[in-house]
């Protein structure tokens, strides 16, 4: 999962990416959400869970409300079960996924 890692210095890194992100789609104009905002509040309710099982029914009602998908391609993305999951879940669904470089 690309925003997991033991060292928390990596999550932070791919994290601030993230926001980075959503904040320059935010700032054009588009309205944007993504369940990794709960990232900063899983410390605070350890039963949210934190792994695709746990997130995968609300990501998947987040998908369906969405005119499409964009993935950040931050290091790792490719290897997440989740970001996986959710390509597979809008394409079956007919929704757009789009692939962005982080810094495009």
């Amino acid at each position: 999962m690309p925003y997991s890692d033991p060292a928390m210095r990596v999550v932070n890194t791919r994290m601030a990416i993230y926001c980075r992100e959503m904040a320059k789609y935010v700032l054009r104009g588009e309205c944007v959400i993504g369940v990794l905002f709960f990232h900063y509040a899983l410390p605070h309710e350890p039963k949210l869970g934190s792994d695709w099982a746990a997130w995968k029914s609300y990501s998947e009602a987040l998908i369906l409300k969405c005119a499409k998908v964009r993935v950040i391609m931050v290091h790792g993305w490719d290897k997440s079960t989740g970001v996986k999951g959710e390509i597979e879940f809008a394409e079956a669904h007919g929704i757009p996924v789009e692939y962005v470089t982080a810094g495009d």
